[in-house]
């Protein structure tokens, strides 16, 4: 009896410890998570002194100079930070909705829709290229 009441404790015990160490998780790893925030910081940032031009352009601003190069050349580091991060991505998540051959080009897949919008989607490169899309305007 105490064998069986033992057992019956240390059961769940054993099913948490079980979950926390599963080598057939697919977990986002810690480096994914960093890429994944610094590309969505990346797209922020890209977005937010793109408009700024865009201000410069429709005379909200007045027009300086040295602040409209400071605002391209921030957006043009940004973009390149997101295709840095991007390259930096497994795109091999449960969440992923696609992902990357080795010439950068996006294939579409299956993906876990409990999961969606906590990964890297395809809305992402959608965003970031609406954002260039508007940015070739400036050039």
């Amino acid at each position: 009896m105490k064998s069986y009441i033992l057992y019956l404790f240390s059961l769940p015990i054993l099913l948490v410890s079980c979950q926390q160490w599963n080598p057939f998780s697919n977990e986002m790893s810690q480096e994914d998570e960093s890429a994944l925030a610094e590309m969505n910081y990346a797209i922020e940032m890209t977005n937010a002194y793109n408009d700024t031009l865009g201000m410069y352009g429709q005379d909200m601003l007045p027009f300086n100079q040295n602040d409209w190069n400071y605002c391209e050349d921030q957006y043009h580091h940004y973009d390149s930070l997101f295709n840095h991060f991007n390259n930096m991505y497994s795109h091999d998540n449960d969440g992923d909705d696609h992902e990357h051959n080795n010439q950068g080009k996006m294939h579409g897949r299956m993906h876990n829709e409990k999961k969606q919008g906590t990964y890297h989607s395809m809305n992402v490169h959608e965003q970031m290229e609406a954002i260039r899309m508007t940015h070739a305007q400036f050039h």
